[in-house]
């Protein structure tokens, strides 16, 4: 018995780290410039004396209203978890475990990821997100956002996705 506990342990301190990782894909430090090294370990020097401008970095778009791509049927689609108290805990646990580093505390779409992110993340205390049905969030939180950081958590279970539109709605209260 202790032995399945053991391994259900490592296998979902596994799974925790990779989602970890995938919810800060889009994200990263490392320098994509080639003139400040190689895999060889040995950098690029740049001549003495000549200096570039420094570019300045685009401001990221802000997220607005548009189209998201989410078919008819999937939007109409009617969230099956009342938003209970259970249901609200369950995605505020899901919230702070592989949302927050990307829609921050509040759901202001400003956590620490989204420094480097463009377009930013959804503030869900926006109108146009308020107007989003239940099965349009659902489908968003499956399947991601094309052409931003928002990446699918098809691999959720149904249910932790149901609680986690619940709990996006305590944004918007």
């Amino acid at each position: 018995m202790k032995k399945h506990y053991v391994l259900w342990s490592v296998l979902a301190a596994f799974m925790l780290f990779g989602l970890l990782l995938s919810g800060c894909a889009g994200v990263s430090s490392a320098s994509e410039d080639p003139s400040e090294g190689s895999a060889d370990g040995e950098g690029v020097s740049e001549p003495v004396g000549e200096t570039e401008p420094e570019q300045e970095m685009e401001e990221p778009e802000e997220v607005g209203p548009k189209d998201y791509g989410v078919p008819a049927d999937d939007a109409n689609v009617v969230n099956p978890i009342a938003a209970d108290d259970a249901s609200l805990q369950k995605g505020e646990e899901t919230y702070m475990s592989s949302c927050i580093n990307c829609h921050g505390e509040e759901g202001r779409g400003d956590g620490p990821a989204s420094v480097r992110q463009n377009p930013k993340p959804a503030d869900y205390r926006a109108d146009y997100v308020k107007e989003l049905s239940d099965g349009e969030l659902f489908y968003i939180i499956t399947n991601g956002i094309e052409g931003s950081s928002m990446r699918g958590f098809v691999f959720f279970d149904e249910e932790v996705r149901w609680n986690l539109v619940n709990y996006v709605r305590t944004f918007q209260e």
